[in-house]
């Protein structure tokens, strides 16, 4: 490993590549590298923290607190995104972010999911309660997980539109009716666990 510290000592929360690009976000910076060591800081005229990244439908997407969502085609140019992603009252933050099949599913602090084929225009899904990670994977499908439990979606028996109620079906409440939506059920630790542990245990969402 060769170590960098391009923020200068700003937490960097979140990672992603795509079309020959790494983009890292955090508290207020993002930069760019095309190989990973050499990185340039980006003017993006933010000051939230962004704990989520992604690159799909052509397009880089990075989301954080204060709801603020931008999407960029080359890394270097942001236009402010999230049209259907409404403004909560309170503390809340946009937290997980995957592509794949065709759509973007994003996460945030409260358990609420919104998915978008462009990145522009979000449609909310479900409530249920925090996931930590979210990964898709080509032959699976979405997968979620938290404190103790990893939930699958598989794309292949499912629509994508489903892949909400399939992460939520992690956190345990809404777990009726799994196999209507194409789930398989990991159980890590104890199967009763649910995903709240983030902002109720006092920890950083970006610690995940």
């Amino acid at each position: 490993w060769t170590v960098s510290n391009p923020s200068g000592g700003k937490p960097m929360y979140t990672i992603t590549h795509g079309n020959g690009l790494f983009v890292a976000a955090g508290v207020g910076v993002v930069y760019t590298s095309p190989d990973g060591v050499t990185w340039t800081s980006v003017v993006l005229g933010s000051t939230s923290t962004f704990y989520a990244s992604s690159y799909g439908a052509g397009k880089f997407v990075i989301a954080g607190s204060a709801y603020a969502l931008f999407t960029s085609v080359d890394g270097v140019t942001w236009t402010a995104a999230g049209t259907g992603i409404p403004a909560l009252q309170g503390y809340s933050a946009l937290y997980r972010l995957a592509y794949g099949a065709g759509r973007f599913v994003l996460t945030d602090v409260g358990g609420n999911m919104y998915t978008s084929i462009d990145g522009n225009q979000w449609t909310p899904g479900p409530n249920g309660s925090l996931v930590r990670s979210l990964v898709y994977g080509p032959t699976v499908g979405f997968v979620g997980v938290g404190e103790r439990l990893a939930v699958v979606h598989d794309a292949r028996r499912a629509g994508v539109d489903e892949a909400c109620d399939a992460v939520l079906l992690a956190a345990g409440e809404q777990r009726a009716g799994a196999d209507d939506v194409g789930l398989e059920e990991a159980p890590i630790g104890s199967p009763d666990t649910d995903l709240r542990g983030g902002m109720e245990d006092g920890l950083d969402p970006g610690a995940g």
